[in-house]
């Protein structure tokens, strides 16, 4: 199977498991899924909208089974059925009693590869961060060492080969 063609059909397979789980939930009538292009994130609960949303890298990872797909959407889910105000330990609760794992983070492999990447010259090896984005004109990041301002690349031109995630 292409490429293509898997990412469309887990969208499909996705979408359809996030509409009967809506509808099992009694929020079919007036909440939706949508997918997002979120590269820091799982998902997200829009009160405002009323939308839940999934990232699409992290529903196309080939390490993301559909079961890890079905508990981050009820984890979501859980968040739209108890409301906006509400504190962790009630929506933790919540996500369990439904089918959750009522786990807030996501511990596994980065959900996309990272663009840029800022060293310092004088301490490549430890001093970088990592990042999805460049950022804007005037701000800069600073080494803790030697306060030498970090210079970026991209990240195929990193010198460092350190793949953790450091922000």
């Amino acid at each position: 199977m292409s490429s293509t063609n898997f990412l469309r059909s887990r969208y499909q397979e996705v979408r359809a498991l996030a509409k009967s789980l809506l509808q099992q939930h009694g929020l079919e009538d007036n909440w939706h899924f949508r997918g997002d292009q979120a590269k820091t994130r799982i998902g997200v609960c829009n009160y405002t909208k009323r939308t839940i949303s999934l990232s699409v890298y992290f529903m196309t990872m080939e390490s993301v089974t559909m079961d890890k797909i079905k508990v981050a959407l009820l984890n979501i889910i859980a968040r739209a059925l108890i409301g906006a105000d509400h504190d962790d330990e009630e929506w933790k609760a919540k996500a369990l009693l439904i089918g959750g794992d009522g786990n807030n983070s996501y511990k596994g492999p980065p959900i996309a590869d990272f663009k840029y990447c800022y060293q310092c010259p004088n301490h490549p090896d430890t001093m970088f961060i990592n990042r999805h984005k460049k950022v804007r004109r005037g701000y800069s990041f600073k080494c803790t060492s030697c306060s030498t301002k970090l210079v970026c690349h991209r990240r195929k031109n990193c010198r460092s080969l350190h793949l953790t995630r450091r922000r």
